[in-house]
């Protein structure tokens, strides 16, 4: 379920339906936005909703203009490093897409314990998140702690990219 839970109208309640059909000692990975690491994807879309501007070609290229002329130290323009950004069908799903959630590690904890979801650890493309949370926190091999996370990602905004990918395991 990656990609998909944070685009419905209740993500706790889709959540729910998928953990009643999960075995005991399942198995689930799951990907949610992070709060966090979407604040240029907010400041974007805010910036569509503002001006109106349609999920067309045209919306995208006056979308992507704006971002290319903003000063450096401007905060959307994080934007440019997201590969999203330069594939229409990407930027339409990012920038204009009708519903999105986003969470924190907090509001993750709290879902997975009202499923009754052990956290079983997160996925990440290289080790430097897995390296920053072994420099805080040595003495804790699991890595499966949310408040460590937290911390971390406290820490370093852009640890979770622009989600949290995980495995938990119905408990």
């Amino acid at each position: 379920m990656v990609g998909v839970l944070h685009h419905l109208e209740d993500p706790a309640a889709g959540l729910h339906k998928l953990c009643r059909l999960l075995t005991t000692d399942g198995f689930m990975r799951l990907g949610l936005y992070s709060r966090w690491a979407r604040r240029a994807v907010e400041l974007a879309r805010d910036w569509v909703r503002d001006r109106h501007l349609p999920p067309t070609l045209d919306g995208i290229r006056t979308l992507r203009r704006h971002v290319y002329g903003l000063p450096d130290h401007d905060p959307m323009q994080s934007l440019l490093r997201a590969s999203d950004f330069y594939s229409t069908s990407e930027c339409r799903d990012l920038a204009f897409h009708v519903r999105e959630h986003q969470f924190d590690l907090q509001h993750i904890g709290r879902l997975l314990d009202s499923c009754g979801l052990e956290l079983l650890g997160f996925e990440f493309a290289d080790g430097r998140a897995e390296a920053r949370y072994r420099a805080m926190f040595p003495a804790d091999t699991s890595m499966r702690n949310l408040q460590k996370w937290h911390a971390v990602e406290d820490r370093n905004p852009d640890t979770f990219a622009s989600m949290y990918q995980f495995w938990v395991r119905k408990t």
